[in-house]
């Protein structure tokens, strides 16, 4: 069906390439025409005749081009893409359309087949998306070195082909698809998102190379350790929540790091954290103690619920914190929070706690539970 469709285009290809032969052919047999007359002519010798045949030389050139440019043109528009999903086309010279960015409607149904012929036909592909489509496997890619953008999430039970020839890849989501064992992405240097959360992994991929990646998602799998991180001095944001981890290496070599997320682990103390951090989630995990945090004066939202925490570190240059949470713990005493101006909202409810500083100097908190511990009073809050 596909090949009676595109029979009438391509004969009209044909058709326009021959035509435009002859043009260039006629066109070639006049310059020489004329080259032929001025060299046999009284004035061969004239200056005149190099500029002219130049002049014509160079005429024949321009004539050529524009031909060219013509056929293509018209080859394009005499031979429609047929390939469905296309939401960006792209015509390699003289060969079927191919797809720069694929985005298949799913919802219809869309068979490997079809994903397929478009990644087999696209050499120019740049973005694939076939989130929740319902693949077994994806095809192989040796010939989508320009692609740029893959997402693949949703899509249970997926083989995934060899990602290494995937040069330019800066995007990557493998989230959801069961996966056992880690991507081989290590030749992929231009990434900078990782998403291979909701998997099975029980280790992450080698990124020793991937200097470029800036945030790292793999949250919901079965990590008992990370990879070596010096190398990866690019990334703001690391997700690994709801895994095994019990302790990483200092993350001191993140200089750029600001979004933390190691909850739901069994971390029993906090790694070393970088200045640079602004939001820390560590709820969930088998804390005893933190560390002094005037380390990380930029901190803004900081949650370690859910832990054994008998006490809080000195909060005194932690001035821009907006959110603490520190409920379900077993704090007896509460934290000095007289410098906390920014502070909106708190959360200490389900500790040991007997009663309360002065909150008069928090004149932005909107937000404060308390409850489930053992207050006997508390302060005023007349200034709130």
């Amino acid at each position: 069906a596909v090949l009676s469709n595109r029979l009438p285009s391509s004969i009209m290809g044909l058709f326009v390439v021959n035509f435009s032969f002859f043009l260039f052919a006629g066109r070639i047999r006049a310059v020489i025409w004329e080259c032929e007359t001025l060299m046999t002519s009284s004035d061969v010798r004239d200056e005149r005749f190099a500029d002219s045949f130049a002049a014509r030389a160079l005429h024949a050139l321009a004539s050529m081009c524009g031909i060219t440019v013509f056929v293509i043109a018209a080859w394009h528009v005499a031979a429609p893409c047929d390939l469905v999903g296309c939401r960006s086309v792209t015509y390699p010279l003289f060969q079927p359309c191919g797809c720069a960015s694929y985005v298949p409607d799913c919802g219809r149904g869309v068979t490997m087949s079809e994903v397929s012929e478009v990644v087999e036909r696209s050499p120019y592909l740049v973005h694939l998306d076939v989130t929740n489509c319902n693949l077994t496997r994806l095809p192989e890619m040796d010939g989508n070195g320009a692609l740029v953008e893959l997402l693949a999430s949703g899509n249970a039970g997926m083989q995934l082909p060899d990602l290494r020839a995937l040069k330019s890849l800066q995007m990557l989501r493998l989230s959801g698809l069961g996966l056992t064992s880690p991507p081989q992405i290590s030749d992929c240097t231009r990434l900078i998102l990782v998403d291979v959360s909701d998997n099975a992994l029980t280790e992450l991929p080698n990124l020793s190379r991937l200097s470029k990646l800036a945030s790292l998602e793999a949250q919901n799998n079965a990590l008992q350790s990370l990879p070596p991180l010096e190398k990866n001095g690019e990334l703001w944001r690391v997700v690994v929540a709801n895994n095994s981890l019990r302790a990483v290496e200092s993350l001191l070599v993140l200089p750029r790091l600001e979004d933390l997320d190691i909850s739901h682990n069994r971390f029993r103390v906090l790694p070393q954290l970088p200045p640079s951090l602004m939001v820390l989630r560590a709820q969930q995990n088998r804390l005893v103690e933190l560390q002094d945090l005037s380390l990380t004066p930029g901190l803004i939202l900081l949650d370690v619920s859910q832990n054994e925490l008998s006490s809080l570190p000195s909060l005194d240059s932690s001035r821009s914190i907006r959110v603490l949470n520190f409920a379900n713990n077993l704090v007896m005493e509460f934290p000095a929070v007289e410098s906390l101006v920014e502070l909106q909202v708190m959360d200490g409810s389900s500790n040991l706690l007997a009663r309360l500083p002065s909150l008069r100097s928090q004149t932005k908190l909107q937000s404060l539970n308390v409850s489930h511990n053992s207050l006997v009073e508390l302060p005023d809050l007349q200034a709130q």
